[in-house]
């Protein structure tokens, strides 16, 4: 929708739809939720849908504010709805995954892939601070001046500024 869309104001329709949806879908979430926690946050597929339907709810909701000109439309609020779009992508297609499961000729794999997933799930705690914190300090090495005249100090670079474009590039670096 926004690759091939050039008249943003014509896609409000399109966002407020989203905003509709991932409302509704959270709420038939946080029913299920209220009538048993602990069982509800056990089930790595309860998290993937809270997540799958919370960030394209958050993307919507910011793009609604910026084509209505409520929120600022700088470089850095439209890179971050870019990124919360595509993280949107991402968990809405391991939510697809996860459907699957109830088809009976791709459920074994589909249990497969879950059940790796939970055993190594400490791994990917671990990784995913690893990648926050390495690229807080790329950030940090690249972009911050050791003198006291900020104007002396030469900042190019192709590395993004945007902490979610670092953090990309960071895994990029990290997991190849």
């Amino acid at each position: 929708m926004q690759a091939y869309n050039n008249a943003l104001q014509s896609s409000e329709a399109i966002y407020i739809a989203i905003i509709s949806c991932s409302t509704v879908f959270l709420y038939l979430e946080f029913i299920q939720c209220f009538r048993g926690w602990t069982r509800y946050f056990k089930s790595m597929y309860n998290l993937v849908d809270l997540m799958a339907f919370g960030f394209p709810l958050a993307a919507a909701i910011n793009q609604l504010l910026i084509l209505r000109e409520i929120t600022s439309s700088d470089e850095v609020t439209k890179q971050l709805n870019t990124v919360l779009f595509g993280f949107s992508v991402a968990l809405m297609a391991l939510q697809f995954l996860f459907e699957l499961r109830v088809l009976k000729t791709v459920s074994h794999f589909v249990v497969i892939i879950s059940r790796v997933i939970g055993r190594i799930g400490a791994f990917f705690i671990v990784f995913f601070a690893g990648l926050v914190a390495f690229t807080v300090a790329i950030l940090h090495v690249l972009y911050s001046c050791p003198v006291k005249n900020a104007e002396t100090c030469v900042r190019k670079t192709q590395m993004p500024t945007h902490f979610f474009n670092a953090f990309t590039a960071t895994y990029f670096l990290m997991a190849s």
